[in-house]
């Protein structure tokens, strides 16, 4: 779910927004969105400090938001942070396997390993390294 900002009367409106994925006539998939709840008027909610709506999307997105309305619709799960230290032998793995790495590409190949978490897709030695 996300927070939506509309206009409604010449006044920002807040809604909370479910994406739902539609196939259009021509066979093209687009989204629309279902309102699962009115918040109301942006205004009415400011607290005078800048970037409102960015510091209440990132509250909501963490499970704690803002307005207290939102906290029924906030996710239970935690997140988890994956923190990854990959050694000098997967580096050599990988490079037998993909060639001489540069400095871009073995920050690519890290930033792709955080991004998993799924641990089918890390290796052994990165996901346990002693």
């Amino acid at each position: 779910m996300i927070i939506a900002e509309t206009i409604q009367k010449g006044r920002k409106y807040l809604q909370l927004v479910e994406p739902v994925r539609v196939k259009e006539q021509n066979g093209t998939i687009g989204l629309n969105y279902k309102v699962v709840y009115n918040i109301g008027y942006l205004s009415d909610f400011e607290d005078g400090k800048p970037y409102y709506l960015r510091r209440l999307r990132r509250s909501f997105k963490e499970g704690h938001p803002l307005i207290p309305a939102l906290n029924a619709f906030c996710s239970k799960d935690e997140y988890v942070t994956l923190s990854l230290k990959i050694d000098k032998d997967y580096y050599s793995e990988a490079e037998a396997l993909f060639g001489k790495m540069d400095i871009e590409v073995a920050d690519a190949l890290e930033r792709f390993l955080k991004s998993c978490v799924d641990d089918c897709f890390i290796p052994e030695n990165v996901r346990n390294p002693e």
